[in-house]
């Protein structure tokens, strides 16, 4: 899947810019590490709770986003 191939190319630059000495990381690394794991433990949960209706859960989020981002680019634009 998508998921995998981010997850193996991150991994691999990781480790490439470790070996070449030019790996920095974010002094807040440790939080974001804990944020990602609770985002993805509530994200489970709240998927379980949907039942049936993640799809339509998911479609109306994305259109949510969708608008969102259209308002923003005509906002940009004038």
């Amino acid at each position: 899947t998508l998921a995998a191939v981010f997850l193996a190319s991150a991994a691999l630059a990781i480790a490439i810019f470790a070996v070449s000495g030019t790996l920095a990381l974010a002094p807040d690394v440790g939080v974001l590490a804990v944020a990602v794991v609770a985002g993805w433990a509530l994200g489970r949960a709240g998927f379980a709770r949907l039942g049936e209706r993640h799809e339509a859960a998911s479609l109306a989020v994305l259109a949510l986003g969708a608008a969102l981002a259209l308002v923003l680019a005509v906002d940009a634009l004038r």
